[in-house]
This record gives C-alpha cells, structure tokens and sequence, in this order.
C-alpha cells in the first residue's frame, strides 16, 4: 500500500521495481525517493551493460544502489532490498 500519513493513497501499489532483464528491487520508504534512485540505476546500468557487451551483474547493481543511498542518505527516505 502507499500511504501519505495516516491516509491510504492507494492500496494496492507496486513495491518490486525492475532495474534490468534479471534483477529486481523490492522498494520500502519515500515512493519517490524509491523510484528516482531505481530510475537512475536503470539508465546506469543500460549503459554499462552495452559497454561491457553483457548483463549487469547483481552485484554490481547492489553495490551501485548502496553507494547513492550511502551518499545521500541525509537527503533519502529510501530503503531497497
């Protein structure tokens, strides 16, 4: 559900966001927050994958989300399993 206080915006929302062919996220906190940093990661990691010539590795995705939610943690409401 996504809610905005204590009312219920809508209740049947989608948490599990893709980022590319095989890797999910499931998202928890800001619905924006959530969905900007899952939207740059995208965009990220389509243009690695064309410049190594090969799927991103989950790995790697997971290490790029840490470091941006790291990095603006002060400024996030974000969390991302």
């Amino acid at each position: 559900r996504t809610s905005t206080g204590d009312y219920v915006a809508n209740r049947a929302s989608r948490k599990i966001s893709k980022v590319h062919d095989r890797i999910f996220v499931c998202r928890s906190g800001s619905a924006a927050d959530t969905q900007a940093l899952t939207g740059f990661l995208q965009n990220y990691l389509g243009q690695h994958s064309i410049e190594i010539g090969k799927p991103p590795a989950v790995n790697t995705c997971a290490n790029l989300f840490q470091i941006m939610a790291y990095n603006n943690k002060d400024n996030l409401m974000a969390g991302l399993i």
